[in-house]
Order: structure tokens, then C-alpha cells, then sequence
């Protein structure tokens, strides 16, 4: 997922993947509509380092999401 053309401040609704348990079916996942914070690497010393984006709630807290768990994005 290329998030280079997000702009901080905008929302957007983030289309998340379908969680795939070790067993069982998918589990379907809703939409999230958040306001895009900025792009996040998170990783331990010494470690590789993933991409994450930070995301506001309507309430004003922040959170990650995983940038491979992403479907899609639609500016809202």
C-alpha cells in the first residue's frame, strides 16, 4: 500500500483486510474512517523496523495500523 500521497490533517477511510484465523474462516473487518496523522515505523533496537500509519479518532485519540493490513484508502 503507497500512503505517499496522504496528507496529514485530511480523513480518509482505511479499508482493512479480511483477519485470517489459523483456523477457521476470514473475519470480515469494517472500514475505518480516521483522520491520517503520519506514517509510523515501529521496531525494536536492532531490529527491522514496520510500517504503520498513525490515525486520529473523532474523539481525538490516536492509534497504528498496520500498513500491510490496509486494502485500501478513500479520501472521505
Amino acid at each position: 500500500m503507497d500512503i505517499s500521497s496522504l496528507e496529514r490533517g485530511k480523513r480518509y477511510t482505511f479499508h482493512i483486510k479480511p483477519f485470517e484465523p489459523a483456523e477457521g474462516d476470514p473475519i470480515a473487518v469494517e472500514p475505518k474512517t480516521r483522520q491520517f496523522v503520519g506514517p509510523r515505523d515501529i521496531g525494536a533496537n536492532g531490529m527491522p523496523s514496520t510500517p504503520f500509519v498513525e490515525v486520529a479518532r473523532d474523539d481525538g485519540t490516536c492509534h497504528l495500523l498496520a500498513l500491510d493490513t490496509i486494502s485500501r484508502v478513500e479520501l472521505t
